[in-house]
C-alpha cells in the first residue's frame, strides 16, 4: 500500500475523517497517515512513488515533472468546500464569501 499525504486533523477535522472514510471503503491499505501544513515544501514526499495525496483541483498548477495529478471520478469522494481565513481577520465581505461558500459546497455534496 501507499502512504497518505494530508493535512494534519487539527487544522480541518471533518476533512481529514472524510478522507480517511473514502479511502477505507475503497479497501486502500494505508501503511502510514503523513501529514503537512503546506504542500509545496512537502511535495517531494509525493516523488518516492509510495505515496499520495487528495488535493483540490486547483492544487495542480504546481508544477512537478515527477508528481502526477490525477482527477477522481468516484461520486463518493467529494468533500464540502470550506473557506479558510485568519481567526482576527473579520473584514466584512469575508463572512460574505464565507457563507456562499457554505451554500455552494451544500449543493455539490447533495
Amino acid at each position: 500500500g501507499s502512504a497518505l499525504l494530508i493535512w494534519p486533523r487539527d487544522s480541518a477535522p471533518e476533512y481529514y475523517d472524510l478522507i480517511l472514510e473514502i479511502c477505507a471503503r475503497a479497501s486502500l491499505d494505508l501503511p502510514e497517515v503523513k501529514q503537512f501544513r503546506h504542500i509545496t515544501p512537502r511535495s517531494y514526499l509525493l516523488d518516492d512513488n509510495q505515496t499520495f495525496s487528495p488535493l483540490p483541483k486547483s492544487t495542480a498548477t504546481i508544477q512537478r515533472p515527477e508528481v502526477q495529478f490525477v482527477d477522481l471520478e468516484d461520486e463518493d469522494a467529494r468533500v464540502p468546500l470550506m473557506f479558510v481565513r485568519r481567526s482576527d481577520d473579520d473584514r466584512g465581505e469575508l463572512g460574505v464569501i464565507e457563507t456562499i461558500a457554505g451554500q455552494v459546497s451544500r449543493r455539490l455534496v447533495a
